[in-house]
């Protein structure tokens, strides 16, 4: 159903599956331990307040590769929106 309505999954409600939550998170837990996993932080440069609607169209558009960044100077952290 999902190709015939050109959709795509890209992620889950960790609360719908309650039961599956501790087990996963073992092994989760156990991966990142032993090296097996491993965090990615995409390297895309995304910088002040400005940056952040530029961040969420880029992964949006599923161009990142692991975490997205918005780096906030401190006069930004400053500010009111």
């Amino acid at each position: 159903k999902l190709l015939s309505k050109s959709a795509s999954v890209r992620g889950f409600f960790l609360n719908n599956y309650p039961e599956e939550w501790k087990p996963h998170m073992r092994r989760l837990a156990a991966s990142l331990a032993d090296g097996t996993l491993k965090g990615v932080v995409d390297p895309t440069p995304f910088e002040g307040l400005e940056g952040v609607a530029d961040a969420i169209d880029y992964m949006y558009q599923g161009k990142n590769v692991g975490k997205v960044v918005v780096r906030i100077q401190a006069d930004d952290a400053k500010s009111r929106l």
